[in-house]
């Protein structure tokens, strides 16, 4: 009776944690389902093929002006000549790959991503950017790929780039830079690979790389002769 006793003590307890967990999960997916984001009408966003188990895939849909798009916990959002003049600020937080090639952008200010914290690549090219602010990329610990090209761009100033740890590759090809500022790279301890070619005759500070000194990249960087 004894042994009776103590195996359906154990069952009950297995059944009650297969329940818990079950009225967790639909928790989750409730939360997911009532909490729709709205893509902006420029934007189209994607689901991201790093997706995960098919029994975690919790879809959750963004009603655009237009559309409806749909985005898992790991999202692309691509939003290439959606003529935007600013940073959107109405997308999901927890995006990882976004795309804002070819738009009117002019200027990047101070922590003008810090609602994106959880971005890995970010791509840029072919705005009008003139000036990026102190700190512009501030709390994108996680960010891996920066692309800034075909840009008239033409100084880093001091910390553009501070603070982006991970950072492992940054594009700035086809700019008009001329100089690079003490401390525009302070804290990318990571960068393995720097592209400068096709901008003007670069003057680099001999502190614009502090913090790198005991680490070793590739700097590809010819010049333009205009």
């Amino acid at each position: 009776m004894r042994l009776v006793a103590s195996n359906g003590r154990i069952i009950l307890a297995v059944l009650l944690l297969v329940q818990r967990c079950c009225d967790a999960m639909q928790e989750l997916q409730k939360q997911q389902t009532q909490q729709p984001y709205n893509c902006p009408k420029e934007c189209i966003c994607l689901s991201s093929t790093q997706v995960s188990p098919p029994f975690l895939k919790l879809n959750a849909v963004y009603r655009g002006k237009n559309k409806s798009c749909f985005f898992t916990a790991y999202s692309r959002v691509l939003c290439n000549g959606g003529g935007l003049s600013q940073i959107p600020d109405d997308l999901p937080p927890y995006v990882e790959h976004l795309s804002l090639i070819k738009n009117n952008i002019r200027q990047l200010k101070t922590d003008a991503f810090q609602r994106y914290k959880t971005l890995r690549k970010l791509y840029l090219d072919g705005n009008a950017i003139n000036q990026v602010q102190a700190f512009a990329f501030r709390g994108l610990g996680r960010l891996q790929e920066l692309s800034m090209q075909n840009t008239p761009l033409d100084r880093l100033g001091q910390f553009t780039f501070s603070g982006l740890h991970n950072l492992s590759h940054l594009y700035l090809a086809n700019n008009q830079i001329r100089r690079i500022e003490s401390y525009a790279f302070a804290g990318t301890s990571s960068i393995r690979l720097l592209v400068l070619t096709n901008n003007p005759t670069v003057r680099i500070d001999s502190s614009a790389f502090a913090g790198k000194e005991r680490s070793a990249f590739s700097l590809c960087l010819y010049t333009s002769m205009s």
